[in-house]
């Protein structure tokens, strides 16, 4: 319906009895030449009715006229035209975190948004729901303003933070919450617009541990399969130069939690991809670092082409000649103090387990070792060891005879593993199994330790002096990814990587000072501002039909 504001406006029409009046008082009958008079003066005269006489008078630029003075006062009064919405105030929160980028989503989503701003009277408010939290358009009674900066809508690969950090920027009371999202929150004072998500397979969780006899590793993968059907998911674990790929079967609208062995190499950082690909493929890939990172090596005693290669390919080593290490290798040497930390020893004594005389070998005997985990060594040829005088409580993997050729055991210092070959009288460097033993050593010998794992959108401190790698620039303090992935951290004395994936979805109840339900409310809108337009065109067409007439 429709009222007028000002209805003393219309007292203006009375303007339109002037306008006649000086119409016909200016009005002057135009001569229109003739071939002859005598031709008029034949016809007979009749009685000609008054409004018959006046009619001819009037022309279509004086109801232009009267039209213009019609519309104008109209204006005048201000017509307001009044709708009954639904609600009143209404604030829009649109979920902008990584999940809404899957198909098809970004215009459901802005089309559930226009939908609330046209149902509602206004004023609205526009917030992407996403760490951090934008506004996209601030409190309005334009309702033009609030459905064009939808336009701005962009879904990032962040979380999203507690519902009521969206709400904060707008602490008051409104009339209607609107919240749209493809997982919104359950709650009480808000409404919820549940998008459907299109289906998907998703890598919840990806993670890796050591096996409990040291022996190797563990993957544990979480796999979800969001589909009414079962499936068998291709799982494919890259790690350097190296790819373990099996395959995974779940059961619809589950998930499945896989403990995988694993032998390959992990100092670099591992990633996790699920085929097939899907609607949402960010949720596809994950991505693991252990807290490991670069390995600083102390080398003593003879130089060894072999095992530093067998080293270098089962960790980033690095060799230094100042402290602090990580790891001590001493090859064919006699150690005059126990080193500090884990120490790797080949045909090399300390005082802890000195070494004796150079006995033959003697036939292979191998014990349920984690060293000897994946190894043959029966097939190994040797022509001699090292007599070994071991400390309690260290446990021989594999004897040659009845002399120890491969032990380990712990001391308050750190981890020993003691290989009494002379590798110089052995085949064992030049097979398939020499590197596989190194690997092993490492794994027992350095103590595993939990990398750092970041979200996407996380504020991230770098410790002093680190500085991290990102699209061929270095960036120290504080880091904010804006991907997924795996990131080389460089400081002055080594460098790791750090995980980088797609964060969990966080879900908690804000305030929010909405009513539970929303009462109807009335849109007004004034139509003075078409009324005028309208009049003020008339009157360029009345003008040019005048200028034209003359």
């Amino acid at each position: 319906m429709m009222f007028l504001q000002w209805p003393a406006g219309l007292f203006f029409l009375s303007s339109a009895l002037l306008v006649v009046l000086l119409y016909f008082l200016r009005r002057r009958a135009r001569e229109v030449p003739v071939p002859a008079l005598f031709l008029w003066e034949r016809l007979p005269r009749g009685e000609v009715a008054r409004l018959e006489r006046l009619w001819p008078r009037v022309d279509l630029l004086l109801l232009l006229q009267l039209l213009i003075v019609g519309l104008f006062a109209l204006a005048v009064a201000g017509p307001t035209l009044v709708r009954i919405r639904p609600a009143g105030a209404t604030l829009v929160v649109v979920d902008a975190s990584a999940s809404m980028s899957a198909d098809d989503l970004v215009e459901e989503a802005k089309a559930a948004a226009r939908q609330a701003i046209q149902g509602s009277a206004g004023p609205w408010a526009v917030v992407a729901w996403s760490k951090p939290v934008e506004v996209l358009c601030p409190p309005t009674s334009r309702r033009e303003e609030a459905l064009a900066s939808l336009g701005r809508y962009r879904p990032g690969l962040a979380g999203r933070p507690p519902l009521g950090e969206a709400l904060a920027p707008f602490p008051r009371s409104w009339d209607r919450v609107v919240v749209i999202s493809d997982d919104p929150s359950s709650g009480q004072g808000f409404e919820a617009v549940r998008l459907p998500f299109p289906a998907n397979y998703a890598l919840r969780a990806f993670s890796l541990r050591p096996q409990p006899d040291g022996g190797g590793y563990e993957l544990l993968v979480r796999a979800a399969n969001e589909t009414d059907s079962y499936a068998d998911l291709s799982l494919t674990v890259r790690a350097g130069g190296t790819e373990y790929m099996k395959n995974l079967l779940v059961p619809p609208g589950e998930e499945e939690t896989f403990v995988l062995p694993y032998q390959g190499p992990v100092a670099q950082g591992l990633v996790a991809e699920l085929s097939p690909q899907d609607g949402f493929p960010w949720d596809n890939v994950r991505y693991f670092a252990p807290g490991l990172g670069e390995v600083r090596l102390r080398w003593v005693g003879e130089e060894d082409p072999y095992l530093l290669s067998a080293l270098r390919a089962a960790a980033p080593v690095m060799l230094s000649k100042e402290e602090p290490w990580d790891l001590t290798v001493a090859v064919g040497t006699r150690l005059e103090d126990d080193p500090t930390g884990p120490a790797l020893l080949v045909a090399a004594g300390t005082p802890e387990a000195p070494l004796g005389e150079r006995l033959p070998a003697g036939d292979w005997w191998a014990e349920d070792d984690p060293l000897l985990a994946h190894l043959r060594p029966w097939e190994w040829r040797a022509e001699a060891v090292l007599e070994a005088r071991l400390p309690a409580g260290a446990k021989v993997a594999l004897w040659s005879g009845e002399i120890p050729a491969l032990a380990r055991w712990e001391t308050p210092s750190g981890r020993r593993v003691l290989l009494t070959l002379d590798l110089s009288g052995t085949d064992l460097p030049l097979s398939v199994d020499f590197p596989i033993l190194v690997r092993n050593a490492l794994v027992w010998l350095l103590p595993w330790q939990e990398g750092e794992e970041h979200y996407v959108g996380e504020a991230v401190e770098l410790p002093p002096g680190a500085r991290v790698v990102t699209e061929g620039r270095e960036i120290s303090g504080i880091w904010i990814p804006d991907a997924p992935g795996l990131y080389r951290v460089l400081d002055a004395e080594r460098e790791w990587w750090m995980a980088v994936n797609l964060p969990s979805e966080e879900d908690a109840e804000g305030a929010v000072q909405a009513r539970a339900e929303s009462s109807p409310a009335r849109e007004r809108r004034p139509l003075w501002p078409v009324a005028a337009w309208l009049a003020l065109g008339l009157l360029f067409l009345e003008g040019a039909l005048a200028v034209r007439r003359a």
